[in-house]
This record gives structure tokens, C-alpha cells and sequence, in this order.
């Protein structure tokens, strides 16, 4: 049982938004007992710094295909993640990739939004 955090990243940098979603899912894994992981998609210079707001486990995965934002995508491949880990919370930030994100994401897992 884990919390999920996708962690966004622009140009090689997280965005301030991952820093904040991993707080918040630090928080939710503390109410629901679990551990809290963050995964990052493509470049992202400093993803060792999830580990400072609360994430135990950084998954980053560094395909050049993930570089650019693609919401299926990156939609599949967190999926994958959260069913492999066993993923009871899947947290993404209050953003622009969040926001495409989170629907595909919620049909990917049967789960609600």
C-alpha cells in the first residue's frame, strides 16, 4: 500500500507544483498508514529533492520520449507504476499537466477523481 505522486518537470527543472503535491501526499500516506512515492517523467536535474518534502521512494524514468508532456503517455506509464507499487492514492499537483492527466488517469485505474 503507497501513495503515488506524479511529480511534473519543465525543461530539465520539477515545478514548484511537485514540490507542493508531495507534501500533501506525505500528509495523506501519514492518515492512511503508507509509504509515499513520487515518480518524475523525463529530464528533471533535481528529483533528489522530492525526498526533502517527504517522498521515501523516486521513481524517474528518463526516456527522451517523456521529455514533452504527453498526457496518454504519461497517463500509461503512471498507471503502471501505481499498479505495480499498489497505489491506493495517485496525487498530481493543481497544474496545467496534472489537470490532463488526472482523467486519463482515473479511467486507466477504475478509480475516482
Amino acid at each position: 500500500m503507497a501513495v503515488l505522486v506524479y511529480a511534473s518537470s519543465a525543461e530539465g527543472k520539477l515545478k514548484k507544483s511537485s514540490f507542493e503535491a508531495v507534501t500533501y501526499g506525505k500528509k495523506a500516506a501519514g492518515i492512511l498508514g503508507c509509504s509515499v512515492h513520487a515518480i518524475v517523467l523525463g529530464a528533471a536535474d533535481n528529483a533528489g529533492d522530492l525526498g526533502k518534502y517527504g517522498a521515501e521512494k523516486v521513481y524517474q524514468l528518463t526516456d527522451s520520449n517523456l521529455d514533452n508532456f504527453d498526457s496518454q503517455t504519461h497517463a500509461n506509464v503512471v498507471a503502471q507504476v501505481a499498479e505495480k507499487i499498489g497505489a491506493t492514492l495517485v496525487v498530481c499537483s493543481h497544474d496545467s499537466f496534472g489537470k490532463s492527466l488526472v482523467g486519463r488517469l482515473a479511467v486507466r485505474l477504475d478509480a475516482g477523481v
